[in-house]
Protein backbone atom coordinates (compact mmCIF):
# COMPACT_ATOMS: atom_id res chain seq x y z
CA UNK A 1 0.00 0.00 0.00
CA UNK A 2 1.27 3.49 -0.86
CA UNK A 3 1.69 5.87 2.04
CA UNK A 4 1.37 9.64 2.09
CA UNK A 5 5.06 9.97 2.88
CA UNK A 6 6.01 7.92 -0.17
CA UNK A 7 3.73 9.91 -2.46
CA UNK A 8 4.73 13.38 -1.33
CA UNK A 9 8.42 12.70 -0.81
CA UNK A 10 9.42 10.48 -3.71
CA UNK A 11 7.08 11.02 -6.63
CA UNK A 12 6.77 14.69 -7.72
CA UNK A 13 4.78 13.58 -10.78
CA UNK A 14 1.70 13.46 -8.56
CA UNK A 15 1.72 17.25 -8.65
CA UNK A 16 1.53 17.35 -12.44
CA UNK A 17 -2.21 16.72 -12.26
CA UNK A 18 -5.13 17.58 -10.01
CA UNK A 19 -8.04 15.90 -8.27
CA UNK A 20 -11.48 17.41 -8.84
CA UNK A 21 -13.61 16.82 -5.74
CA UNK A 22 -17.35 17.59 -6.04
CA UNK A 23 -19.32 17.99 -2.79
CA UNK A 24 -22.12 20.37 -1.81
CA UNK A 25 -21.18 20.59 1.89
CA UNK A 26 -18.55 23.21 2.68
CA UNK A 27 -17.24 21.42 5.75
CA UNK A 28 -16.69 18.18 3.80
CA UNK A 29 -14.80 20.00 1.05
CA UNK A 30 -12.62 21.66 3.65
CA UNK A 31 -11.98 18.34 5.38
CA UNK A 32 -11.03 16.64 2.09
CA UNK A 33 -8.58 19.44 1.22
CA UNK A 34 -6.95 19.22 4.64
CA UNK A 35 -6.40 15.47 4.18
CA UNK A 36 -5.26 15.48 0.55
CA UNK A 37 -3.53 18.78 -0.20
CA UNK A 38 -0.24 17.71 1.44
CA UNK A 39 0.05 15.08 -1.31
CA UNK A 40 -2.07 16.21 -4.28
CA UNK A 41 -3.31 19.29 -6.10
CA UNK A 42 -6.99 19.58 -5.23
CA UNK A 43 -9.72 21.57 -7.00
CA UNK A 44 -13.23 21.58 -5.54
CA UNK A 45 -16.72 22.23 -6.89
CA UNK A 46 -19.95 22.64 -4.94
CA UNK A 47 -22.32 21.07 -7.48
CA UNK A 48 -22.49 19.27 -10.81
CA UNK A 49 -22.89 22.34 -13.09
CA UNK A 50 -19.85 23.94 -11.45
CA UNK A 51 -17.87 20.73 -11.95
CA UNK A 52 -18.92 20.52 -15.62
CA UNK A 53 -17.73 24.08 -16.19
CA UNK A 54 -14.33 23.21 -14.71
CA UNK A 55 -14.08 20.06 -16.80
CA UNK A 56 -14.96 21.92 -19.98
CA UNK A 57 -12.16 24.46 -19.56
CA UNK A 58 -9.55 22.48 -17.60
CA UNK A 59 -10.18 18.78 -18.29
CA UNK A 60 -6.54 18.20 -19.32
CA UNK A 61 -5.49 19.20 -15.81
CA UNK A 62 -7.50 16.54 -13.95
CA UNK A 63 -6.39 12.97 -13.31
CA UNK A 64 -9.20 12.01 -10.90
CA UNK A 65 -12.85 13.02 -10.56
CA UNK A 66 -14.26 12.16 -7.13
CA UNK A 67 -17.88 13.15 -6.56
CA UNK A 68 -20.49 12.78 -3.88
CA UNK A 69 -23.70 11.11 -5.07
CA UNK A 70 -26.52 12.97 -3.30
CA UNK A 71 -26.41 16.72 -3.94
CA UNK A 72 -29.02 19.36 -4.77
CA UNK A 73 -29.68 19.33 -8.50
CA UNK A 74 -28.06 16.69 -10.73
CA UNK A 75 -26.65 13.68 -8.86
CA UNK A 76 -23.00 12.71 -8.80
CA UNK A 77 -23.76 9.62 -10.86
CA UNK A 78 -25.00 11.80 -13.70
CA UNK A 79 -21.73 13.71 -13.62
CA UNK A 80 -19.77 10.45 -13.83
CA UNK A 81 -21.78 9.33 -16.87
CA UNK A 82 -21.05 12.62 -18.62
CA UNK A 83 -17.35 12.43 -17.68
CA UNK A 84 -17.11 8.88 -19.02
CA UNK A 85 -18.52 9.99 -22.36
CA UNK A 86 -16.68 13.29 -22.78
CA UNK A 87 -13.45 12.80 -20.79
CA UNK A 88 -12.84 9.04 -20.65
CA UNK A 89 -9.18 9.46 -19.71
CA UNK A 90 -10.07 10.88 -16.24
CA UNK A 91 -10.27 8.27 -13.47
CA UNK A 92 -13.76 8.36 -11.95
CA UNK A 93 -14.66 7.70 -8.30
CA UNK A 94 -17.89 7.94 -6.30
CA UNK A 95 -18.42 8.58 -2.60
CA UNK A 96 -21.70 8.41 -0.72
CA UNK A 97 -23.35 7.31 2.51
CA UNK A 98 -24.45 3.71 3.12
CA UNK A 99 -28.13 4.67 2.79
CA UNK A 100 -27.50 5.53 -0.88
CA UNK A 101 -25.92 2.16 -1.71
CA UNK A 102 -28.56 0.95 -4.18
CA UNK A 103 -28.38 4.20 -6.10
CA UNK A 104 -24.60 4.07 -5.97
CA UNK A 105 -24.54 0.59 -7.52
CA UNK A 106 -26.44 1.91 -10.51
CA UNK A 107 -23.93 4.78 -10.83
CA UNK A 108 -21.05 2.29 -10.64
CA UNK A 109 -22.47 0.35 -13.58
CA UNK A 110 -23.37 3.33 -15.78
CA UNK A 111 -20.44 5.58 -14.90
CA UNK A 112 -17.86 2.76 -15.02
CA UNK A 113 -16.14 4.11 -11.92
CA UNK A 114 -12.75 3.02 -10.62
CA UNK A 115 -13.59 3.05 -6.90
CA UNK A 116 -16.60 3.47 -4.63
CA UNK A 117 -15.84 5.08 -1.24
CA UNK A 118 -18.40 4.82 1.53
CA UNK A 119 -18.96 7.69 3.96
CA UNK A 120 -17.74 8.31 6.56
CA UNK A 121 -14.29 7.81 5.08
CA UNK A 122 -11.56 5.58 6.35
CA UNK A 123 -8.70 8.07 5.84
CA UNK A 124 -6.09 5.46 4.88
CA UNK A 125 -8.46 3.79 2.41
CA UNK A 126 -9.30 7.18 0.91
CA UNK A 127 -5.62 8.03 0.41
CA UNK A 128 -4.88 4.58 -0.95
CA UNK A 129 -7.70 4.88 -3.49
CA UNK A 130 -6.43 8.27 -4.64
CA UNK A 131 -2.84 6.99 -4.97
CA UNK A 132 -4.08 4.01 -6.98
CA UNK A 133 -6.14 6.31 -9.19
CA UNK A 134 -3.13 8.52 -9.84
CA UNK A 135 -1.01 5.50 -10.70
CA UNK A 136 -3.66 4.29 -13.15
CA UNK A 137 -4.00 7.69 -14.81
CA UNK A 138 -0.24 8.16 -15.15
CA UNK A 139 0.23 4.65 -16.53
CA UNK A 140 -2.41 5.35 -19.18
CA UNK A 141 -0.80 8.69 -20.00
CA UNK A 142 2.61 7.05 -20.42
CA UNK A 143 1.12 4.39 -22.68
CA UNK A 144 -0.63 7.01 -24.83
CA UNK A 145 2.59 9.04 -25.05
CA UNK A 146 4.55 6.00 -26.20
CA UNK A 147 1.84 5.15 -28.73
CA UNK A 148 1.83 8.71 -30.07
CA UNK A 149 5.62 8.65 -30.42
CA UNK A 150 5.43 5.31 -32.20
CA UNK A 151 2.72 6.55 -34.52
CA UNK A 152 4.70 9.67 -35.39
CA UNK A 153 7.67 7.54 -36.40
CA UNK A 154 5.47 5.21 -38.43
CA UNK A 155 3.82 8.12 -40.22
CA UNK A 156 7.22 9.49 -41.20
CA UNK A 157 8.44 6.08 -42.35
CA UNK A 158 5.25 5.44 -44.30
CA UNK A 159 5.58 8.80 -46.02
CA UNK A 160 9.19 8.15 -47.05
CA UNK A 161 8.37 4.67 -48.34
CA UNK A 162 5.42 6.04 -50.27
CA UNK A 163 7.61 8.74 -51.84
CA UNK A 164 10.13 6.13 -52.94
CA UNK A 165 7.37 4.22 -54.75
CA UNK A 166 5.44 7.18 -56.06
CA UNK A 167 8.30 9.18 -57.56
CA UNK A 168 9.30 6.57 -60.19
CA UNK A 169 5.64 5.76 -60.81
CA UNK A 170 4.89 9.39 -61.62
CA UNK A 171 7.95 9.62 -63.86
CA UNK A 172 6.76 6.55 -65.77
CA UNK A 173 3.31 8.06 -65.99
CA UNK A 174 4.59 11.40 -67.28
CA UNK A 175 6.93 9.85 -69.84
CA UNK A 176 4.31 7.40 -71.04
CA UNK A 177 1.76 10.16 -71.46
CA UNK A 178 4.21 12.23 -73.49
CA UNK A 179 5.05 9.27 -75.73
CA UNK A 180 1.48 8.14 -76.19
CA UNK A 181 0.04 11.52 -77.16
CA UNK A 182 1.73 11.98 -80.56
CA UNK A 183 0.97 8.40 -81.63
CA UNK A 184 -2.71 8.75 -80.78
CA UNK A 185 -2.88 11.95 -82.83
CA UNK A 186 -0.75 10.79 -85.78
CA UNK A 187 -2.53 10.60 -89.15
CA UNK A 188 -0.93 8.23 -91.62
CA UNK A 189 -1.36 7.93 -95.40
CA UNK A 190 -2.47 4.79 -97.16
CA UNK A 191 1.12 3.74 -97.98
CA UNK A 192 1.94 3.65 -94.25
CA UNK A 193 -0.71 1.18 -93.15
CA UNK A 194 1.76 -1.35 -91.74
CA UNK A 195 3.51 1.44 -89.87
CA UNK A 196 0.15 2.70 -88.69
CA UNK A 197 -0.70 -0.73 -87.32
CA UNK A 198 2.67 -0.88 -85.60
CA UNK A 199 2.15 2.49 -84.03
CA UNK A 200 -1.31 1.41 -82.93
CA UNK A 201 0.21 -1.47 -81.00
CA UNK A 202 2.81 0.84 -79.46
CA UNK A 203 0.10 3.32 -78.57
CA UNK A 204 -1.98 0.57 -76.97
CA UNK A 205 1.02 -0.59 -74.92
CA UNK A 206 1.83 2.93 -73.83
CA UNK A 207 -1.79 3.50 -72.86
CA UNK A 208 -1.60 0.42 -70.66
CA UNK A 209 1.60 1.73 -69.04
CA UNK A 210 -0.15 5.04 -68.37
CA UNK A 211 -3.10 3.29 -66.76
CA UNK A 212 -0.96 0.97 -64.65
CA UNK A 213 1.31 3.74 -63.43
CA UNK A 214 -1.77 5.79 -62.54
CA UNK A 215 -3.13 2.85 -60.57
CA UNK A 216 0.19 2.51 -58.76
CA UNK A 217 0.11 6.18 -57.77
CA UNK A 218 -3.43 5.83 -56.47
CA UNK A 219 -2.45 2.68 -54.57
CA UNK A 220 0.35 4.53 -52.76
CA UNK A 221 -2.00 7.30 -51.63
CA UNK A 222 -4.59 4.72 -50.53
CA UNK A 223 -1.84 2.97 -48.57
CA UNK A 224 -1.20 6.23 -46.71
CA UNK A 225 -4.90 6.61 -45.87
CA UNK A 226 -5.23 2.95 -44.88
CA UNK A 227 -2.31 3.47 -42.53
CA UNK A 228 -4.02 6.43 -40.90
CA UNK A 229 -7.27 4.45 -40.62
CA UNK A 230 -5.57 1.51 -38.95
CA UNK A 231 -3.76 3.88 -36.58
CA UNK A 232 -7.10 5.48 -35.68
CA UNK A 233 -8.58 2.07 -34.91
CA UNK A 234 -5.63 1.13 -32.71
CA UNK A 235 -6.00 4.26 -30.59
CA UNK A 236 -9.74 3.77 -29.91
CA UNK A 237 -11.08 7.20 -30.83
CA UNK A 238 -10.19 10.78 -31.64
CA UNK A 239 -9.37 13.16 -28.82
CA UNK A 240 -10.02 16.89 -28.32
CA UNK A 241 -6.95 18.71 -29.66
CA UNK A 242 -5.68 22.26 -29.51
CA UNK A 243 -4.80 23.44 -33.02
CA UNK A 244 -2.18 25.85 -31.65
CA UNK A 245 -0.46 23.03 -29.75
CA UNK A 246 -0.44 20.88 -32.90
CA UNK A 247 0.99 23.78 -34.93
CA UNK A 248 3.77 24.40 -32.41
CA UNK A 249 4.69 20.71 -32.45
CA UNK A 250 4.70 20.68 -36.25
CA UNK A 251 7.00 23.73 -36.37
CA UNK A 252 9.48 21.90 -34.15
CA UNK A 253 9.28 18.74 -36.29
CA UNK A 254 9.47 20.51 -39.66
CA UNK A 255 12.57 19.63 -41.79
CA UNK A 256 14.29 23.01 -41.53
CA UNK A 257 17.32 21.65 -43.36
CA UNK A 258 15.32 22.12 -46.58
CA UNK A 259 15.57 25.89 -46.15
CA UNK A 260 17.50 27.24 -43.18
CA UNK A 261 17.11 30.85 -44.32
CA UNK A 262 13.34 30.90 -44.02
CA UNK A 263 11.60 32.30 -40.95
CA UNK A 264 8.45 30.64 -39.60
CA UNK A 265 6.19 32.87 -37.54
CA UNK A 266 2.76 32.69 -35.95
CA UNK A 267 0.32 35.39 -36.98
CA UNK A 268 -3.11 35.58 -35.39
CA UNK A 269 -3.46 32.84 -32.76
CA UNK A 270 -7.13 32.55 -31.86
CA UNK A 271 -6.85 28.91 -30.81
CA UNK A 272 -9.64 26.40 -31.26
CA UNK A 273 -10.32 22.83 -30.18
CA UNK A 274 -11.19 20.10 -32.64
CA UNK A 275 -11.45 16.32 -32.68
CA UNK A 276 -8.61 14.39 -34.25
CA UNK A 277 -5.71 11.98 -33.89
CA UNK A 278 -2.70 13.99 -32.79
CA UNK A 279 0.09 12.18 -34.71
CA UNK A 280 -1.94 12.28 -37.93
CA UNK A 281 -2.78 15.98 -37.57
CA UNK A 282 0.81 16.94 -36.72
CA UNK A 283 2.08 14.90 -39.67
CA UNK A 284 -0.34 16.74 -41.97
CA UNK A 285 0.81 20.13 -40.64
CA UNK A 286 4.48 19.19 -41.02
CA UNK A 287 3.83 18.43 -44.67
CA UNK A 288 2.13 21.79 -45.26
CA UNK A 289 5.15 23.53 -43.72
CA UNK A 290 7.51 21.29 -45.69
CA UNK A 291 5.81 22.33 -48.92
CA UNK A 292 6.19 26.01 -47.96
CA UNK A 293 9.88 25.45 -47.19
CA UNK A 294 10.34 24.07 -50.70
CA UNK A 295 8.38 26.95 -52.25
CA UNK A 296 10.55 29.63 -50.59
CA UNK A 297 13.90 27.92 -51.15
CA UNK A 298 14.83 29.81 -54.35
CA UNK A 299 13.50 33.27 -53.52
CA UNK A 300 15.17 36.15 -55.34
CA UNK A 301 13.52 39.04 -53.50
CA UNK A 302 14.87 38.14 -50.09
CA UNK A 303 14.60 35.55 -47.32
CA UNK A 304 11.55 33.36 -47.32
CA UNK A 305 8.80 33.88 -44.75
CA UNK A 306 6.19 31.35 -43.69
CA UNK A 307 3.29 32.64 -41.61
CA UNK A 308 0.80 30.38 -39.85
CA UNK A 309 -2.54 31.73 -38.63
CA UNK A 310 -4.95 29.91 -36.30
CA UNK A 311 -8.43 31.45 -36.25
CA UNK A 312 -11.62 30.32 -34.49
CA UNK A 313 -14.84 31.46 -36.14
CA UNK A 314 -18.59 31.41 -35.64
CA UNK A 315 -19.27 28.44 -37.92
CA UNK A 316 -15.86 27.28 -39.11
CA UNK A 317 -12.30 27.17 -37.79
CA UNK A 318 -9.43 28.18 -40.04
CA UNK A 319 -5.77 27.33 -40.32
CA UNK A 320 -3.78 29.42 -42.80
CA UNK A 321 -0.29 28.56 -44.04
CA UNK A 322 1.06 31.30 -46.29
CA UNK A 323 4.49 31.87 -47.78
CA UNK A 324 6.22 34.41 -50.03
CA UNK A 325 7.72 31.75 -52.29
CA UNK A 326 8.12 32.34 -56.01
CA UNK A 327 6.40 29.14 -57.05
CA UNK A 328 5.08 29.62 -60.60
CA UNK A 329 3.47 26.16 -60.59
CA UNK A 330 0.55 27.58 -58.61
CA UNK A 331 -0.84 30.00 -61.23
CA UNK A 332 -4.28 28.38 -60.99
CA UNK A 333 -4.83 27.00 -57.47
CA UNK A 334 -8.01 25.11 -58.42
CA UNK A 335 -6.10 23.20 -61.13
CA UNK A 336 -3.28 22.44 -58.71
CA UNK A 337 -5.66 21.00 -56.13
CA UNK A 338 -7.62 19.00 -58.72
CA UNK A 339 -4.43 17.52 -60.17
CA UNK A 340 -3.14 16.57 -56.75
CA UNK A 341 -6.45 15.01 -55.74
CA UNK A 342 -6.43 12.94 -58.94
CA UNK A 343 -2.72 12.07 -58.71
CA UNK A 344 -2.05 13.79 -62.04
CA UNK A 345 0.42 16.46 -60.99
CA UNK A 346 3.99 15.72 -62.03
CA UNK A 347 5.84 18.86 -60.88
CA UNK A 348 7.87 18.69 -57.66
CA UNK A 349 7.66 14.90 -57.67
CA UNK A 350 9.68 14.38 -54.52
CA UNK A 351 7.30 16.37 -52.34
CA UNK A 352 4.04 16.26 -54.32
CA UNK A 353 2.69 13.35 -52.30
CA UNK A 354 2.93 15.35 -49.09
CA UNK A 355 0.41 17.96 -50.20
CA UNK A 356 -1.79 15.28 -51.75
CA UNK A 357 -1.79 13.40 -48.47
CA UNK A 358 -2.73 16.61 -46.65
CA UNK A 359 -5.72 17.07 -48.95
CA UNK A 360 -6.95 13.55 -48.31
CA UNK A 361 -6.35 13.76 -44.58
CA UNK A 362 -8.32 17.00 -44.27
CA UNK A 363 -11.18 15.56 -46.30
CA UNK A 364 -11.15 12.54 -44.01
CA UNK A 365 -11.66 14.97 -41.10
CA UNK A 366 -14.76 16.32 -42.91
CA UNK A 367 -12.86 19.50 -43.78
CA UNK A 368 -11.53 21.00 -46.97
CA UNK A 369 -8.47 22.87 -48.21
CA UNK A 370 -8.33 25.89 -50.49
CA UNK A 371 -5.45 27.65 -52.21
CA UNK A 372 -4.93 31.28 -53.18
CA UNK A 373 -1.93 32.30 -55.26
CA UNK A 374 -0.75 35.87 -55.91
CA UNK A 375 1.79 35.40 -58.66
CA UNK A 376 5.25 36.50 -57.61
CA UNK A 377 4.11 37.42 -54.12
CA UNK A 378 2.56 34.69 -52.00
CA UNK A 379 0.79 31.38 -51.82
CA UNK A 380 -1.75 30.59 -49.12
CA UNK A 381 -3.33 27.28 -48.22
CA UNK A 382 -6.40 27.47 -45.99
CA UNK A 383 -7.60 24.47 -44.00
CA UNK A 384 -11.30 24.81 -43.16
CA UNK A 385 -12.77 22.70 -40.36
CA UNK A 386 -16.34 22.77 -39.14
CA UNK A 387 -16.75 24.55 -35.81
CA UNK A 388 -17.38 22.13 -32.93
CA UNK A 389 -19.16 23.99 -30.13
CA UNK A 390 -20.40 21.78 -27.30
CA UNK A 391 -22.77 24.53 -26.21
CA UNK A 392 -24.53 24.57 -29.60
CA UNK A 393 -24.28 21.19 -31.28
CA UNK A 394 -26.45 18.12 -30.87
CA UNK A 395 -23.61 16.08 -29.40
CA UNK A 396 -23.63 17.91 -26.11
CA UNK A 397 -24.48 15.58 -23.22
CA UNK A 398 -27.28 16.95 -21.11
CA UNK A 399 -27.87 15.93 -17.54
CA UNK A 400 -31.23 14.51 -16.52
CA UNK A 401 -32.62 11.75 -14.38
CA UNK A 402 -32.61 9.30 -17.29
CA UNK A 403 -28.79 9.27 -17.47
CA UNK A 404 -28.46 7.32 -14.23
Amino acid sequence: MNTAKEASGLDPDYRRFSILFVEDEDITRHYFCRICEPHFNVVTAGNVPEALALLETRHQEFAILLTDQRMPGPRGGELLVTARQKYPEIVRMLTTAYMDLDEAIQSVNEGEIFRYLEKPWDIEKLKSALFDGMHLFMAREKQQSLMAHRQKGLFGLSSKLAEQIRVPAQRIHRASTQLAAPHNQKVFSGKQKPLKAQYAMISESLEQIVNESQNLIKFVDMMMLDFSNSSENETAESQPLSMLECVNEAIVDAPRELNRDVSIKLGQTDDFTFSGIRPLVVHMLVNLIKRALIATRDNQRGPGVIEIVVSAGEDVNLLLVRDNGENTDLDDPSVVLDELKNNQRSEDLEHGINLGFCIRTIEKMQGRIECQHDRGRSTQFTVILTQVDDSKNDNKITLNSENV
